[in-house]
């Protein structure tokens, strides 16, 4: 007699919702990080819920068919009912395998990223840096990035906010790596937009796919009472 499948035993559990905290963590693991596991369960979806879902909609199909004759094959077969039919088999599991698919990393920053809005903190006359700042506001973020490191080479402007919003610029222009090192310069001196920073330090982790780091710094703020963004990190901790 064949052993059971311990994998199969988890995935039967997962489907009807009977997993505990350590099997949930073991679940999410696996359909990460082993294909095989990840297509056995996926045709588990297949078996369990098209099955259900395909019984009841073609019981509805059927009486509909009864109720209103529809035109069928030399065969006698209703060509319409069959159609349905298949599209029910392809249709069902994606929807499911989809719901059930934890979100990547790189998913995770994209649903949460968006650039944080321009605080008037300037003076009162023009300055150079104005300039990397009106093009922040305006989204031209490659344009903003290059007038604030020349704006910032002027020790005058050497302000925290403005490492801020060129951390930013630089996270929308796709580049992680460098937003990291402006937004940390954002936390060498106390300010207004430390918390801020903090946020997009986690966000550029995800962006780098840097689930530790990331998962360090989201463990921060979720502990901080009244953190920026506290809820928000919360969730995204319980998608890690």
């Amino acid at each position: 007699m064949n052993a059971p499948n311990p994998s199969h035993s988890l995935i039967r559990k997962w489907l009807h919702q009977r997993l505990n905290t350590s099997e949930e963590e073991a679940m999410k693991t696996l359909l990460n990080e082993n294909d095989q596991f990840t297509e056995e369960t996926a045709n588990e979806v297949v078996k369990e819920y098209g099955r259900i879902e395909l019984k009841n909609r073609l019981n509805k199909i059927h009486v509909e068919t009864i109720n209103e004759p529809d035109e069928r094959s030399d065969s006698g077969w209703n060509l319409g009912y069959w159609a349905i039919a298949a599209t029910i088999i392809v249709a069902v599991p994606l929807g499911y395998w989809f719901f059930y698919t934890a979100p990547t990393p790189e998913k995770l920053f994209a649903q949460n990223f968006q650039p944080y809005q321009v605080v008037n903190t300037f003076r009162g006359e023009e300055q150079p840096i104005d300039k990397g700042m009106d093009l922040y506001a305006s989204g031209r973020y490659a344009e903003a990035i290059k007038a604030m490191e020349n704006a910032l080479a002027n020790d005058a402007y050497n302000l925290p906010q403005y490492y801020f919003y060129l951390g930013i610029s630089c996270l929308a222009n796709n580049n992680p790596d460098k937003a990291i090192n402006y937004l940390q310069k954002t936390l060498s001196t106390d300010n207004d937009f430390m918390q801020q920073a903090n946020w997009y330090i986690a966000l550029a982790y995800l962006k780098k796919n840097d689930k530790l780091q990331a998962q360090k710094v989201l463990q921060e703020i979720s502990t901080t009472q009244g953190a920026f963004k506290q809820q928000e990190a919360i969730a995204i901790l319980k998608c890690l």
